[in-house]
């Protein structure tokens, strides 16, 4: 980022720094980031949120705005990094500046380093506080969203959760001979078939009717169950 002002925002701060100047400094970050996370609560966000600056150190700093700085956001504001121009009127000085704006959750992640294909217990499972913001590729906040999964590969203890990690244990395996239902207004029909592929629970698969040979398409509906809809 570049500064386009009369009074540089980040600049070098003259050491000793007296009282102060880091008053005023503490005074204009507070002010930001009590904006921007009311911000976020207008979005609808919760107040678990935390904006850090990651531009600013010992070494660099924001000068005084009396009367509060004026925030303009490059884009929507989202979780993990923004970018906004910062104003102040009087005295007179803007920037655009980088922030990171966190998202802590409660998010599951593992107890003990767990080898590929494991279906995971309840015991397997501890709930941490963790920031989100960096989590694009998803995450559990209950343990009662892994019921019934299974692990793709092997998984570090301490790992967050996260849906490509993760595959529902198969309910129907291949071969096996389950109950096909028609379920059609005003038709109800329940026949034998062999399914022609592993299932888990909502997944369509290929069965074959015993009875006719044909092979249909039936979601899979329980362990001995696939249903035609």
């Amino acid at each position: 980022f570049t500064t386009q002002a009369a009074c540089p925002l980040l600049s070098a701060r003259a050491a000793p720094a007296s009282e102060d100047a880091g008053a005023s400094e503490q005074t204009t970050e507070s002010a930001l980031q009590r904006q921007i996370l009311d911000e976020w609560q207008r979005l609808g966000g919760d107040d678990s949120a935390e904006v850090s600056f990651p531009a600013l150190s010992s070494d660099l700093s924001l000068p005084d705005c009396p009367d509060g700085p004026e925030i303009t956001y490059v884009r929507h504001l989202q979780p993990g990094r923004n970018g906004a121009e910062i104003r102040c009127s009087e005295p007179f000085w803007q920037q655009f500046i980088a922030f990171e704006l966190l998202v802590y959750s409660e998010v599951m992640v593992l107890k003990e380093a767990l080898p590929s294909d494991t279906e995971l217990q309840p015991e397997h499972l501890l709930a941490v506080i963790l920031d989100t913001s960096g989590m694009t590729q998803g995450y559990y906040t209950d343990p009662a969203q892994l019921t019934g999964m299974r692990t793709r590969r092997p998984l570090r203890a301490g790992a967050p959760l996260t849906p490509d990690m993760l595959r529902p244990v198969d309910l129907i395996e291949r071969g096996q001979v389950v109950k096909v239902r028609l379920n059609k207004p005003g038709i109800h029909i329940v026949v034998e078939g062999t399914a022609l592929s592993d299932g888990h629970a909502g997944e369509k698969i290929r069965v074959r009717n015993l009875n006719s040979g044909k092979t249909l398409y039936a979601e899979v509906i329980s362990s001995s169950v696939v249903e035609i809809r």
